[in-house]
């Protein structure tokens, strides 16, 4: 008999004891499912789960029927109005309540509505095509390696762990997570309290820790322990790798913790170890565990990606730990950056299984524009667009001043480039000096260019009159005048003396002077004779 036939029979019982035996055997076979969600098929476990059998309602509570209402027409409808999204003959509550694995009749969203209706009806969205709306986790197979500090102030922990795994592994494969448990010790595997360890990392996988030239002999070595977990244990292909070290002690050699110290050297290790076999590292802390402990436990969970946990009642916490703890490793891998859209639907330029968003830094985006290096035309082939000039100077009108200037204008462009900053774009003009301008039409070429050398260039025109300048000669003194004609010949002749030494220009100034006064006394004479 499956879920669904349970269901059916406690609508039709032929007696109230046949009612009750209907009631146990659903409920016992029923429970995994109905553990796994909640609004209208939480209520109806919770009605079950009240013992009491209505043969007037047919098998159905009566208390439920009080509070809920009316039963619907399907085999056990506990809604009411009938809704049936799919159309399919059961009412949703009931789908949703006897879902044995189809993704389509599940409710991941705990909206009361089976997902397969969510998506086709546009309230999900389902990008991978997986079945399964966006928003809810999905998860690859993951494998996590619990280890152990086997000192006696873990025996509370370690008995924890080994009684509660089974039921959290089989809660999480309820999610659809399929786990792979490891449970190693550090140096020791003692039994007992810890009865549920299979080897310990020394004895599995070395003493050598690597990274550093220390060894693993102490059985609280947590944080060496797990930076040789997540070097050489044998991973899953394509498994979610988590680490959960669980101690009490400092990371190293147990005893004080020492911060900073070799404790807090083991665990920057650690994370530089996990981080390149891509392994998270969730730590729980034990009962009595030092701030210090958990300091560092916080900062080896930060580092990876993992999260950290501190029990204070590990017989209380420690399953539900263990459980957050899975689901977060889980969203890191499938949600990376958050946004509500699963890993393989986010932009992956590289295509090596991770989204762009979760890789970028300023080491893979050495220019801040978003865009991974690899995967950027500004290194990846390299840059070959010139600068866009979207505005350039417009032209130019003006007169000279009193002074025959004008003042060198401000050459504003507006410009955008595909790679280099604006700030770090280089404009220059032709003629670079803008200061000495001849009147009429003078044209500047304005020129941008990037970090890559491609250039963009626009033109100007800057358009003088003479505006106040006066620009007429000085009037000239005669050769011989004798104020100032001599000189200026003489001034003139001494600037050509270094050509022919400093008698040569007075020379041709006393003959040049003495020629023309004798000229003129002749002309003054005959002007008398006449």
């Amino acid at each position: 008999m499956n879920c669904e036939q349970g269901l059916s029979n406690l609508n039709t019982p032929d007696s109230t004891a046949q009612a009750s035996h209907s009631f146990e055997g659903t409920k016992t076979m029923c429970s995994q499912q109905i553990s796994r969600w909640s609004g209208p098929a939480t209520f109806l476990m919770a009605c079950l789960a009240l013992g009491t059998i209505s043969a007037l309602a047919g098998g159905i509570p009566e208390e439920c029927l009080q509070i809920q209402g009316q039963r619907g027409e399907g085999p056990f409808c506990t809604t009411q109005p009938f809704v049936d999204c799919d159309n399919d003959g059961t009412c949703d509550a009931d789908e949703i309540l006897c879902c044995e694995g189809d993704p389509a009749c599940g409710d991941c969203n705990d909206n009361g509505i089976p997902d397969g209706c969510d998506i086709t009806d546009g309230t999900s969205l389902d990008c991978d095509g997986n079945g399964v709306p966006d928003e809810c986790l999905s998860c690859p197979p993951l494998d996590i390696v619990f280890v152990m500090d086997t000192s006696g102030s873990m025996n509370d922990e370690a008995a924890a762990l080994c009684n509660s795994i089974v039921q959290v592994v089989a809660d999480l494969g309820a999610l659809g997570i399929i786990v792979n448990p490891s449970f190693l010790g550090i140096t020791q595997t003692p039994g007992g309290d810890f009865s549920c360890l299979t080897d310990n990392v020394a004895n599995l996988l070395g003493t050598a820790v690597p990274g550093t030239v220390d060894t693993l002999n102490d059985s609280e070595d947590w944080g060496p322990a797990t930076a040789v977990v997540a070097d050489g244990f044998p991973w899953t292909p394509g498994a979610v790798r988590l680490i959960v070290p669980i101690s009490d002690e400092g990371a190293q050699d147990g005893n004080a913790c020492n911060d900073p110290g070799d404790d807090r050297d083991s665990i920057t290790n650690a994370i530089a170890i996990a981080n390149a076999n891509g392994v998270v590292v969730s730590p729980i802390t034990g009962t009595g565990a030092s701030q210090c402990v958990i300091d560092l436990a916080t900062d080896l969970a930060a580092g990876t990606g993992g999260t950290t946990f501190a029990s204070t009642d590990p017989n209380a916490d420690l399953p539900s730990a263990i459980n957050s703890i899975v689901l977060a490793a889980c969203e890191s891998f499938s949600d990376c950056n958050e946004n509500g859209i699963p890993d393989a639907c986010d932009p992956d330029c590289n295509e090596n299984g991770t989204p762009d968003d979760c890789e970028l830094d300023s080491e893979t985006d050495s220019n801040g524009d978003g865009l991974l290096d690899a995967c950027d035309p500004c290194f990846n082939p390299g840059d070959t667009t010139p600068p866009v000039i979207t505005g350039c100077p417009e032209n130019i009108s003006g007169s000279l001043d009193a002074e025959c200037s004008f003042p060198a204008p401000d050459l504003q462009v507006d410009v955008t480039d595909n790679c280099t900053a604006t700030e770090d774009l280089v404009i220059t003009t032709d003629p670079a000096d803008l200061s000495n301008f001849g009147l009429g039409e003078n044209t500047v070429t304005v020129t941008v260019t990037d970090a890559a050398g491609n250039s963009a260039s626009c033109t100007v025109t800057i358009t003088l009159d003479i505006g106040d300048c006066d620009d007429s000669p000085p009037p000239q003194p005669a050769p011989c005048d004798p104020s100032t004609g001599g000189v200026n010949i003489l001034l003139t002749l001494l600037f050509h003396a270094p050509v022919c030494g400093i008698g040569c220009p007075l020379m041709i100034l006393m003959t040049l002077c003495g020629m023309l006064s004798l000229r003129s006394r002749i002309r003054r004479t005959r002007q008398r004779r006449d």
